[in-house]
């Protein structure tokens, strides 16, 4: 849920088996943290980002963007974290 502090889960559905990546992006397109990346057969699936960059550090309050990847499809929502 927006916005979240000090962590959030994200849900995501995988229509057919397939690689998949989602990843979190600050508002400059830089990836702050990859939170799946592989194989993934269909299903429900859930992840929990605890505000972290990929190094560990904490990151600041504002706004962020998650994008989860498929072959076939393309989804990207925002996040607000206030600290």
């Amino acid at each position: 849920p927006n916005p979240f502090n000090p962590s959030t889960t994200i849900e995501f559905d995988v229509a057919k088996s397939a690689n998949i990546s989602l990843a979190v992006y600050d508002l400059t397109g830089k990836e702050i943290y990859s939170l799946a990346n592989g194989y993934y057969v269909a299903g429900q699936y859930s992840v929990v980002w605890n505000a972290t960059d990929s190094n560990g550090e904490d990151v600041s309050s504002g706004m962020y963007i998650y994008q989860l990847r498929t072959s076939e499809s393309v989804m990207t929502k925002k996040l607000v974290l206030l600290r």
